[in-house]
């Protein structure tokens, strides 16, 4: 007579909503479940045929399902708010609950009790743990708090003639946005972007559907940028022209020299390099897009740093 296999079953726990997996040993057999009600804690059985065809049930696998937590917040006071001010949210409270808060889809490091303090503008949540580690989610809560004024530049704020430079803050529909050069307001400077053509000190003041306003940092313009160039050595009479250019500029140079020339962006990368052996002219920038440019000449052990621009088409 062939013995019976032994067949176990493990005891296992999990969450209400979520999968459990059950484990026995040998592996495969068939699982049955004694009490089938989904949702609530129950017991399964597993039963297994060996090779001999000999069957033996195990006894029976408890399988406990713990419920979620409620999670849900409120806020104590209007969800909108100006500069300065806030709005506290809070949990409901059970024994033994965790917390976590939640801006949009991020984490709130260090925000793990069961009220949190919103300054600014965002989607707010908390992830609510009880005691058998099972966690859910509260609904979100809105709040709006001051408008976002952060400036963007566009161009360089040192403007030659007939430049200018852009200002741009992010664009909201509902907002209301006024410029100021200096402590004045710009007459007619009423949308979220401005082109400053004269030197001085630009802000804008954004006010929101609630009424809640704020006034940016200072951007600083000014003028000093300047389009004479001298000759390098009035032995060499060295040219350069046009300054500014369209298409390209030319170097008037003595053809009896050798000369290395390079061309920077203001933030000094070097964009072009170029050796020049007797050559009384030599054109440069086609490639360029329009902006400003260093063009350092090197020649004899003699060293020149010159501005030059390139105008838009």
């Amino acid at each position: 007579m062939n013995p019976l296999p032994t067949v176990t079953a493990n005891n296992v726990s999990g969450c209400a909503g979520t999968s459990i997996s059950l484990s026995g040993t040998p592996a495969g057999g068939i699982w049955s479940v004694a009490n089938p009600y989904i949702g609530s804690s129950t017991t399964y059985t597993h039963t297994y045929t060996d090779g001999n065809g000999c069957t033996n049930t195990s006894t029976n696998a408890n399988i406990t399902v713990n419920p979620l937590p409620t999670a849900s917040i409120i806020a104590n006071g209007p969800l909108n708010f100006c500069t300065g001010g806030s709005v506290l949210l809070t949990a409901n409270i059970g024994t033994g609950f965790g917390y976590q808060w939640k801006k949009g889809g991020t984490i709130i490091f260090g925000a793990t009790s069961s009220a949190y303090t919103a300054t600014a503008t965002g989607t707010f949540k908390v992830i609510v743990t009880n005691q058998n580690g099972c966690t859910k989610t509260s609904n979100a809560l809105s709040a709006t708090g001051p408008p976002a004024v952060s400036i963007t530049t566009t161009g360089l704020p040192d403007l030659c003639p007939g430049d200018s430079v852009k200002f741009e803050v992010a664009f909201v529909s509902s907002n209301i946005y006024q410029w100021r050069k200096g402590v004045n307001n710009i007459s007619g400077a009423t949308s979220n972007s401005y082109y400053a053509k004269t030197a001085g000190n630009y802000k804008v003041n954004v006010t929101n559907s609630f009424g809640c306003s704020k006034l940016s940092g200072k951007k600083t313009v000014t003028t000093n940028c300047r389009f004479e160039v001298a000759a390098l050595e009035s032995s060499e009479k060295i040219k350069i022209y046009p300054n500014p250019f369209v298409d390209n500029f030319n170097l008037s140079l003595n053809k009896n020299n050798s000369y290395e020339i390079m061309i920077y962006d203001l933030s000094g990368k070097k964009i072009e390099n170029h050796i020049v052996v007797n050559a009384e002219n030599f054109a440069l920038g086609e490639n360029l897009e329009a902006g400003f440019y260093l063009c350092e000449i090197i020649y004899e052990n003699k060293r020149e740093l010159l501005k030059i621009v390139k105008a838009a088409q």
